[in-house]
Protein backbone atom coordinates (compact mmCIF):
# COMPACT_ATOMS: atom_id res chain seq x y z
CA UNK A 1 0.00 0.00 0.00
CA UNK A 2 1.20 3.50 -0.85
CA UNK A 3 -0.35 6.70 0.51
CA UNK A 4 0.19 10.17 -0.92
CA UNK A 5 -0.35 13.50 0.85
CA UNK A 6 -1.56 16.02 -1.72
CA UNK A 7 -2.07 18.97 0.64
CA UNK A 8 -0.01 21.18 -1.68
CA UNK A 9 -2.60 20.74 -4.48
CA UNK A 10 -5.98 22.51 -4.52
CA UNK A 11 -8.73 20.56 -6.27
CA UNK A 12 -12.14 22.21 -6.75
CA UNK A 13 -14.75 21.30 -4.12
CA UNK A 14 -16.58 18.06 -4.96
CA UNK A 15 -13.74 16.71 -7.13
CA UNK A 16 -13.44 12.96 -7.57
CA UNK A 17 -9.79 12.25 -6.78
CA UNK A 18 -7.99 9.00 -7.63
CA UNK A 19 -4.48 7.56 -7.23
CA UNK A 20 -2.90 6.27 -10.43
CA UNK A 21 0.20 4.11 -10.87
CA UNK A 22 2.23 3.91 -14.09
CA UNK A 23 2.84 0.21 -14.72
CA UNK A 24 3.30 -1.87 -17.86
CA UNK A 25 3.25 1.26 -20.01
CA UNK A 26 -0.15 2.57 -18.85
CA UNK A 27 -1.71 4.53 -16.00
CA UNK A 28 -3.80 2.28 -13.74
CA UNK A 29 -6.25 3.32 -11.04
CA UNK A 30 -4.96 1.74 -7.82
CA UNK A 31 -7.09 3.74 -5.35
CA UNK A 32 -7.95 1.68 -2.28
CA UNK A 33 -9.04 4.35 0.21
CA UNK A 34 -9.58 8.04 0.50
CA UNK A 35 -9.19 10.71 0.03
CA UNK A 36 -9.37 11.31 3.76
CA UNK A 37 -8.43 14.92 4.26
CA UNK A 38 -5.55 15.35 1.83
CA UNK A 39 -4.30 11.75 1.84
CA UNK A 40 -5.21 9.06 -0.68
CA UNK A 41 -3.99 5.44 -0.65
CA UNK A 42 -3.68 2.70 -3.21
CA UNK A 43 -2.63 -0.92 -3.62
CA UNK A 44 0.52 -0.83 -5.73
CA UNK A 45 2.34 -3.75 -7.31
CA UNK A 46 5.78 -2.13 -7.05
CA UNK A 47 7.36 1.25 -6.49
CA UNK A 48 6.85 3.28 -9.65
CA UNK A 49 5.41 6.60 -10.74
CA UNK A 50 2.28 7.64 -8.84
CA UNK A 51 -0.09 10.50 -9.62
CA UNK A 52 -3.01 12.02 -7.74
CA UNK A 53 -5.57 13.08 -10.32
CA UNK A 54 -9.00 14.64 -10.52
CA UNK A 55 -11.44 12.94 -12.88
CA UNK A 56 -12.34 15.34 -15.69
CA UNK A 57 -15.72 13.67 -16.32
CA UNK A 58 -16.62 11.94 -13.08
CA UNK A 59 -19.52 9.49 -12.92
CA UNK A 60 -22.82 10.78 -11.57
CA UNK A 61 -22.04 9.17 -8.23
CA UNK A 62 -18.51 8.65 -6.87
CA UNK A 63 -17.15 5.14 -7.45
CA UNK A 64 -17.11 2.81 -4.47
CA UNK A 65 -13.68 1.94 -3.15
CA UNK A 66 -13.41 -1.78 -2.33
Amino acid sequence: TACVDFSNVAFPPGSVVRLLQFANGTWQDVTSSGPVGNVICGNVSALSLLAVVRLANPPLSPPEVP
